[in-house]
């Protein structure tokens, strides 16, 4: 017997590969080509002059601190303060915010790039019409105990020393182990009680017997 004949299934048409879609790829390389300026801007760039920013804020401020006050012409006194206007000149930047309160100016210098870095934060105490220097911050914004006002809470609350125990007549006075306006024991001399022992009371002798007289009478 001859075997049956097979027949091979037909096959379909040859499926083409997907096409990747061009605009979608642009968009990708678009988005890779920001990331790595920022990248390059940060690290080249910008980081680096933050860093030196902040080191001459500081040398502009510790320099004006080693002159001390002077008087100018006129005999004016000049108290040498860092204003606004000596970080500005000193950086050769203009501040890219500027937040002012009735008692304090903060202002930010910030080199683009990343949004939490490359920024130098500066505060300004204001006393009337006076703005003067107070501290600045890298990458970082005033400190809540750093403003005019803040109040800084106890750390440890409730872990104080006891205070010593006082006498009834001066509360503010530390109590000494003797009693309250009496006299110190002393030395050697053990003090008396609250409530001392009733003393045994001396046992009575009998009274001795009188001598009899002896009259001697002359003969």
């Amino acid at each position: 017997m001859n075997a049956p004949a097979t027949t091979s299934p037909a096959k379909g048409p040859v499926q083409a590969p997907p096409q990747t879609n061009p605009v979608r790829m642009g968009i990708l390389l678009g988005l890779l080509a920001i990331v790595v300026a920022m990248l390059v801007h940060h690290f080249a760039i910008a980081k680096p002059a933050t860093d030196q920013a902040y080191k001459d804020i500081q040398d502009l401020f510790d320099k004006r601190n080693a002159q001390g006050v002077v008087a100018s012409e006129g005999d004016a006194i000049n108290a040498n303060l860092v204003q606004p206007k000596d970080v500005q000149e000193v950086l050769k930047k203009k501040p890219w915010s500027t937040v002012t309160m009735p008692d304090y100016v903060v202002e930010t210098y910030w080199w683009y790039g990343m949004p939490h870095q490359n920024y130098v934060s500066v505060l300004y105490y204001k006393n009337g019409e006076t703005v003067r220097f107070n501290t600045h911050y890298l990458n970082a914004k005033p400190a809540a105990e750093d403003l005019p006002g803040a109040v800084v809470s106890d750390p440890n609350p409730g872990k104080g020393e006891a205070p010593p125990p006082t006498t009834g007549d001066d509360p503010g006075k530390a109590s000494t182990g003797q009693p309250s306006g009496g006299q110190p024991a002393p030395p050697g001399e053990k003090p008396a009680t609250e409530n001392p022992a009733e003393a045994k009371p001396a046992e009575e002798k009998p009274a001795e017997k009188p001598a009899e007289a002896t009259e001697k009478k002359e003969e």
